[in-house]
């Protein structure tokens, strides 16, 4: 399972954006201990998954190949390139307090935390009980200093500065977060803890770049054995991990951007898994096709928007803004782009939330379905008029519209293009500007040379840190690059983000993000669009490969996978699917008629 932080720039793992929003504590100390437990089994945590072959049927010791799109330039999961493959790995590699089950809900991870309880409100006090066997790979014990540390290095940015103090004790063994700000996500914070004995002297961005010696040091399954930026990763069974042993005692990584490739290599047995991107309706009747090939697709939690300029340019005026989002036929693109990919697609009716998770509520309802005569309205009021052949002006000039998407991105890419098209139709002028994904953010300043633009969102267990996207006065997230594009700014929304924030009454927190909620989709900085789907191969031979509900794709507890012997595979029967049921991520529970509108 993934932990409760995604990606920097697109959710998953890897920076703690899935902060602050999902509080679930009761008013007073007893409830807020009861709900505590009840929904999180914060005492417990999950145990380690059940073998899914008999033991003489498992190739012991072997070794896998994963097949990826490309590969990250660090394994520092805070350096400001880092993205979410960087977390998927490390979570393999490094330990940390909670996993993200189904549905985006925190769940404690197995291995170094054995309890992780509030014991207090009036200041909220947290206490972690600590593993006595944890050891980190060159024999030092995992104790309280790595909180500590980890604490002290980033107490600057959201959440961590809710903290008033880490203190250790019982030899390390216990640790007691004290927080001066009441913070209802405090599961999110510490979700990967690096090994500070490594670290040493040298500074942290030193210790973490490729063969430092923190990279080389592992406190989970598996260990670093050689990285090659951008190419390959090799991660082999820590001899010193304390847990359930892992059966593979080798995973490679290697960077493969052809998606015809990768399922080409799976078929041929040179990689037992991939993860293509991009990925399209043809590629994934070639991978059913082939008869070596299990796959499964489904909703991830990332959502496309369609972002406007809120500071200059026509689109700064909301009626314009407006008229947009009554001509964009969303229902349209999810039919046509993701629907016959996954029929569980859906329009996405909540900047916040999204069907499945707790708290999903259909606020756009104004814009289910594209309103051309409201459209029309909504820019007369703006001052524009039609030309006599058809176009929109502004001042007796032809309005033109600049659209900017990352050229990298297929989901974007194709949403952008055919809104376009859609916007075209009805006398826009549309400028394409297509941008390297790597300058996407840079170039999206507010006030910069563009009005409309597609971009990618993460879907936090914790929405109110999605903060930084709507305004311009929220704190940074750790290691997340997300950016206020639209330059929108509502004092409103931040006091009712802060408020949910710090509010330990889940329902009251869901209530006062959805009142949130609400205020954007009346001033319309962004056109939530709808999330995007993704797709995992495999190999016949391999077993326990699940897709990371929190988005960070097929890493997900790499230590329970088991490569079969020949003679142990099952019946591979033909036609699409091959795979079990799609593994619920986020998103999957929407359906037809009980999901986001259409």
């Amino acid at each position: 399972m993934s932990r409760p932080t995604p990606p920097a720039r697109a959710g998953g793992r890897g920076h703690p954006i899935l902060r602050r929003g999902l509080p679930w504590l009761a008013a007073g100390l007893a409830a807020a201990l009861a709900a505590l437990v009840g929904a999180l089994g914060l005492l417990g945590g999950r145990a380690a998954p059940a073998p899914l072959a008999p033991t003489d049927a498992v190739v012991r010791n072997a070794t896998v190949t994963i097949d990826l799109p490309s590969l990250p330039s660090t394994l520092d999961p805070w350096a400001p390139d880092a993205g979410p493959l960087v977390g998927a790995i490390l979570q393999n590699v490094w330990p940390g307090v909670y996993d993200l089950a189904p549905g985006l809900r925190p769940q404690l991870a197995p291995g170094l935390v054995q309890s992780a309880e509030v014991v207090g409100v009036d200041p909220q006090v947290v206490v972690y009980h600590l593993n006595p066997k944890a050891v980190w790979s060159d024999g030092v014990p995992i104790r309280a200093d790595v909180f500590v540390a980890l604490w002290q290095h980033l107490r600057a940015d959201a959440g961590y500065d809710d903290i008033a103090s880490v203190q250790g004790s019982d030899d390390g063994l216990t640790v007691t977060v004290t927080f001066q700000t009441p913070d209802a996500a405090w599961p999110a914070l510490f979700d990967l803890l690096p090994p500070v004995p490594a670290l040493g002297g040298t500074g942290w961005q030193d210790a973490l770049a490729p063969g430092g010696p923190a990279v080389e040091v592992s406190g989970g399954p598996f260990e670093v054995a050689s990285f090659e930026p951008g190419r390959q990763l090799v991660l082999v069974k820590n001899p010193d991990w304390w847990g359930p042993q892992p059966a593979l005692a080798r995973v490679i990584l290697d960077a493969v951007p052809s998606a015809t490739q990768a399922v080409a290599q799976v078929d041929q047995g040179s990689a037992q898994a991939a993860s293509p991107d991009p990925f399209d309706l043809a590629l994934l009747d070639a991978a059913s096709s082939a008869p070596a090939v299990h796959s499964t697709e489904a909703i991830s939690p990332t959502t496309l928007q369609l972002v406007f300029d809120t500071l200059q340019g026509p689109t700064a005026e909301l009626p314009v803004r407006a008229a947009i989002a009554h001509l964009v036929d969303r229902p349209a693109l999810v039919q046509r782009f993701l629907d016959p990919l996954d029929p569980s697609a859906g329009v996405q009716q909540n900047f916040f939330f999204v069907g499945g998770q707790a708290g999903y509520q259909d606020d756009g309802a104004a814009y289910a379905q594209p309103d051309p005569t409201q459209a029309a309205a909504d820019l007369q009021a703006a001052g524009l008029t039609r030309s006599p052949n058809g176009p929109w002006e502004l001042g007796g000039q032809p309005l033109v519209l600049t659209l900017t998407w990352a050229s990298g991105d297929p989901w974007a890419a194709q949403f952008a293009q055919a809104i376009a098209g859609e916007l075209e139709a009805d006398g826009f002028a549309i400028r394409a500007q297509p941008v390297a994904a790597a300058s996407l953010a840079g170039h999206l300043q507010p006030g910069g040379t563009w009005d409309l633009a597609v971009a990618s969102v993460p879907t936090p267990a914790f929405p109110s840190l999605l903060d930084p996207l709507y305004s311009t006065q929220a704190a940074p997230v750790a290691g997340s690059a997300l950016t206020d594009w639209s330059g929108f700014d509502d004092p409103r929304v931040d006091r009712l983000l802060d408020q949910a924030a710090s509010q330990l009454n889940q329902v009251q927190a869901q209530a006062l993000t959805n009142q949130a909620d609400r205020l954007l989709w009346a001033e319309l900085p962004a056109l939530p669009l709808a999330s995007v789907p993704r797709l995992a191969l495999w190999s016949a031979s391999l077993q326990g490969l699940t897709l990371d509900p929190g988005g960070g794709g097929i890493l997900d507890d790499l230590a329970g996978w088991q490569l079969l012997r020949p003679t142990a595979l099952p019946e591979v029967a033909a036609g699409r699917p091959r795979a079990t049921a799609h593994p619920a991520p986020a998103a999957d529970a929407r359906s037809r008629g009980s999901g986001p509108a259409r």
